[in-house]
């Protein structure tokens, strides 16, 4: 922005969101930047004003009106959100994206559990030929209540609500989210939707806190503690959601103590850890150089598929014994597990953006590998230096060895 308009608001004290934030008001074409003249200008302020004091629930209802004084006088906006309005009529549907595809599961296996009830059969062949007579009769298309053959608890009315924001997009997910909270305050998978919609972390943390109390109050303290298995329990799932977003975003936030807290108490509740909490769990005791419970923790999940892994015991190797031979194995076999690591590792601007799914082995895996164990990589000394040497020889000796098979002479 021209120094002109700095001055303009240093010199009347105006407010700005930081040191280097200063409000523009400007169209950015690709040749020219077109200011407001005075007409549009006025526009925009009655515009900023109107939204400012519109409410939640006029967003919700997708059509309001708010009145407003601006340079010119009152002036009268009318607002709607078409996007809002044609997905409630259902002339629009989101596409279902391939990360919600496991909670889509989930709610499916909810369906079924209503539609067993609390029956008990001999065998599974008994159980399906129950679910065939369920689908004969149009039972899984049956409203949730038909299914259970009673009324819906005020919990089990919003999470059907929860399930069905997770498939909304824009702001008919936080209308849903919403909805689902008027109904029941223990609706965790609400209040973790509404975290992720948040503007600032401040306001994410509280709605992420806000889903672990309404889980834990709809789990109940007995089964808290006593817990192992936590995770085969359906109506425990949005609890252990909640969780683990408040403690990711503690560690984004620079609270990683407590976030290491949380992952292990889920580790604990949840000992298959379905969630994937070990791969989340042994970079921060890493970079936290808690080597030896990290350590403890490779030693207790073996066989891992996932790139992060193995790169995780090389470099807690490397930490342990240097340049050994038990350190060179580990590094090999991660870089089986993933070639792309090192090199992301060791040039972090060269990573592609981070996806939430990936195929193992792909560049994308190893972008977020590399990701998480950056910080740890950086702070052991000579390990990036370690990686450059043997991570480069390991390449050059597999290149060697598939140019001989390759000049073999075939039978």
């Amino acid at each position: 922005m021209s120094l002109a308009d700095v001055d303009l608001w240093e010199d009347h004290a105006l407010p700005v969101a930081g040191p280097l934030a200063y409000p523009i008001a400007a169209d950015f074409r690709r040749d020219r930047i077109l200011r407001p003249d005075a007409r549009t200008l006025t526009f925009i302020e009655a515009l900023l004003r109107a939204l400012a004091d519109t409410s939640e629930d006029e967003l919700d209802a997708g059509r309001w009106k708010r009145e407003v004084a601006n340079f010119d006088g009152q002036v009268t906006l009318s607002f709607s959100l078409p996007l809002l309005i044609e997905a409630e009529s259902g002339k629009t549907r989101s596409p279902i994206r391939p990360e919600i595809m496991p909670r889509l599961a989930e709610r499916g296996s909810v369906q079924v559990a209503r539609l067993l009830g609390e029956r008990e059969f001999s065998s599974p062949d008994e159980m399906n030929r129950a679910l065939d007579e369920a689908r004969q009769q149009g039972l899984f298309e049956a409203p949730p209540e038909v299914q259970a053959g009673r009324p819906l608890t005020a919990l089990e009315q919003a999470q059907e609500l929860a399930y069905d924001a997770l498939e909304a997009s824009g702001r008919l997910r936080i209308k849903l989210a919403r909805k689902a909270l008027s109904l029941s305050a223990d609706c965790a998978d609400a209040c973790v939707t509404l975290g992720n919609a948040a503007l600032t972390p401040e306001a994410a943390l509280e709605w992420y806190q806000r889903g672990v109390d309404a889980g834990a109050r709809a789990i109940g303290t007995e089964r808290l503690s006593e817990a192992r298995d936590l995770w085969e329990h359906l109506d425990a799932r949005p609890y252990m959601r909640a969780r683990v977003a408040l403690a990711q975003l503690l560690k984004e936030t620079g609270r990683s103590d407590e976030a290491t807290d949380h992952y292990r108490d889920l580790l604990r509740i949840n000992q298959n850890d379905n969630q994937g909490i070990r791969y989340l769990l042994v970079p921060l005791l890493l970079e936290q150089q808690r080597d030896e419970e990290a350590g403890s923790l490779l030693a207790e999940y073996k066989g891992n598929l996932q790139a992060i892994w193995p790169y995780a015991r090389a470099i807690w190797m490397f930490r342990r014994q240097g340049d050994s031979i038990a350190a060179r194995e580990a590094l090999q076999d991660a870089i089986r597990t993933n070639r792309h690591v090192i090199g992301y590792l060791l040039d972090p601007e060269s990573m592609p953006w981070r996806v939430p799914h990936f195929t193992l082995g792909s560049k994308e895996e190893a972008a977020y590998a590399a990701d998480e164990l950056l910080d740890a990589f950086e702070q052991t000394n000579g390990a990036l230096a370690w990686l450059q040497a043997r991570g480069g020889d390991l390449r050059a000796r597999r290149k060697k060895s598939s140019q001989a098979k390759s000049s073999r002479p075939s039978r």
